[in-house]
Formats: C-alpha cells, sequence, structure tokens
C-alpha cells in the first residue's frame, strides 16, 4: 500500500511540476545597459562631495 501511495504522490507532484514549468515562462537575464554611466556620475557626485567638504578647509 506504501509504495502505491509513494508512486501516486510522486506521479501528482511531477504533474503539479509541469504544469508550473508550462504556466511560467523562464525568465532570462539581460545585461544591464548602462552601467558605465552609473559609474561616471557616482564618481563626479563623490567628487562634488568631497570638494564641497575640502574646499571651505583650505580657503
Amino acid at each position: 500500500m506504501k509504495n502505491n501511495n509513494d508512486k501516486l504522490l510522486n506521479q501528482e507532484i511531477e504533474e503539479k511540476f509541469s504544469d508550473e514549468s508550462a504556466e511560467h515562462p523562464k525568465i532570462k537575464q539581460s545585461k544591464e545597459h548602462g552601467k558605465a554611466a552609473q559609474v561616471t556620475i557616482a564618481l563626479l557626485l563623490a567628487a562634488i562631495v568631497l570638494l564641497g567638504i575640502f574646499l571651505p578647509i583650505f580657503f
């Protein structure tokens, strides 16, 4: 009896997984564009902040 229940359970699990994979298509990971622009803007902002901190100290 236990063997039969295990087979039925495994069969039901396989059916649910196949239904689930059919409903949700796989999402492909795309490469992020604009990474260089983000880094450039971050560096410019960091430079402006540092200048704003250190210029009043020296002048």
